[in-house]
């Protein structure tokens, strides 16, 4: 069997000092505005998973829900590429799971006395793995890069700070369109500034060569993320593996059977939506729905974002003639949902479901081309406008599990979801 391994070596930027976290991180509502920085000492603990005393370990080896492409870096588009962007990159700030905004690559913020500028103010040891110092204007040329929505709003005030000015809605600074990264001379990975970095890629199985940090010398451990699509989870515990994320209740109980082993219930981070076009939504039994997906869920009341991200009339294109309800064929959970509809006619009996291959139902949101689709929206989002008449309604959110063997070195927990390693 082919194997991706992608290996990551710790850079020395500090410690921390945790202890165990409860089984049930909360959801964090929405903010209106960024608070200023959550000091250290009033952290906590509630957003840091640790399943007892660290364990000294070469290697930590993590498993992949599916491939990995680096031209897809800072912004993933699945889970696999979501777990491992997570530790390579920053944004200026991260938003724990309980709502606190605490430093990224911004050290401290601030607003002025009109609340209409905010000004971050980057760490001092901030640098990209290749040892150059990040500058406001590296920030600036990032989001230009990635096209993200504050790029134009921004300023640079001094190298190392950086003003915006907030006169719309405020996104999720938190998020992967803000992480700072520029690209690489030989146009692979983007060079990132996280505590992570990438230090080669294998095809093969082969032996895993420990590699070293910046100065020379070991830091951490390598981290060895591992392609195991396809494979059963359980088989894949059995193998070692020291992190895997799951939505599978039966994969879940096989892993609080072993001692070696814990299980964390994660935040209700995907909200699966219905929309169609045209017409008013249709009747929902959410708690019918609840029960036909395999995953943990819970039946939705929040708000119904759309799927579409910038869609807008100017970009959209003719609706397609053929009355079909859409989805991404390789999402479990959303091809449960659609099958459940439609055996329950609830878009009427003459409407077919079509799964699509991830790439043509991508294609499709943006475009806005298809009449209805089953959809996961984060549940963190800001909703958006889409193009057209598009009724969007919630349906379920569901949540995933993080497996971790015991004695790994501690994990953060995200209002998006997101884990990251907290080297020591």
């Amino acid at each position: 069997m082919i194997v991706f391994f992608l290996f990551l070596v710790a850079v020395a930027l500090g410690a921390c000092s945790l202890a165990p976290a409860p089984r049930a991180p909360v959801t964090p509502a929405p903010s209106p505005a960024i608070p200023a920085p959550t000091p250290s000492s009033a952290r906590g603990t509630a957003c840091v998973l640790e399943a007892g005393p660290v364990q000294p370990a070469d290697t930590l080896t993590v498993a992949l829900t599916g491939p990995v492409d680096p031209a897809h870096a800072p912004v993933p588009v699945s889970d696999a590429e979501r777990l491992v962007f997570a530790q390579l990159y920053e944004p200026l700030v991260h938003v724990d799971c309980v709502g606190r905004v605490v430093p990224g690559l911004a050290e401290s913020w601030s607003v002025d006395s009109g609340g209409g500028r905010w000004t971050f103010t980057l760490r001092r040891d901030a640098q990209f793995w290749d040892g150059a110092p990040v500058t406001a204007q590296d920030v600036l040329a990032a989001w230009h890069a990635h096209d993200s929505p504050l790029g134009y709003d921004a300023v640079v005030v001094s190298p190392r700070e950086i003003g915006i000015d907030f006169w719309r809605p405020l996104p999720d600074l938190a998020g992967p369109l803000y992480a700072v990264t520029k690209p690489s001379p030989d146009h692979g990975w983007s060079i990132g500034t996280g505590r992570y970095w990438i230090s080669g890629t294998m095809t093969t199985a082969a032996p895993i060569i420990k590699t070293v940090g910046r100065g020379g010398e070991a830091t951490e451990p390598v981290v060895a993320f591992r392609n195991e699509a396809g494979s059963d989870p359980r088989d894949v515990l059995d193998q070692g593996v020291d992190l895997l994320l799951t939505d599978d209740p039966t994969v879940v109980s096989y892993a609080g059977a072993r001692p070696g082993l814990a299980a964390w219930p994660l935040v209700w981070d995907r909200r699966y939506v219905l929309a169609v076009q045209f017409e008013p939504g249709p009747a929902v039994d959410r708690r019918d729905l609840v029960g036909a997906v395999h995953a943990e869920a819970r039946a939705d009341s929040g708000t119904a974002c759309a799927p579409f991200g910038a869609g807008n009339a100017t970009t959209a294109q003719p609706v397609l003639p053929l009355r079909r309800l859409v989805y991404d064929r390789t999402d479990r959970t959303a091809r449960e949902l659609v099958e459940r509809l439609v055996a329950r006619r609830v878009l009427g009996a003459d409407v077919p479901a079509w799964g699509l291959a991830p790439a043509d139902f991508a294609a499709a949101l943006r475009a806005n081309t298809a009449w209805a689709y089953v959809s996961v929206v984060p549940t963190t989002s800001t909703c958006v406008s889409v193009a057209g008449e598009t009724h969007v309604q919630a349906l379920i959110d569901v949540r995933r599990f993080a497996i971790v063997r015991r004695g790994l070195p501690p994990l953060r927990l995200d209002a998006d979801g997101a884990l990251r390693l907290v080297p020591r």
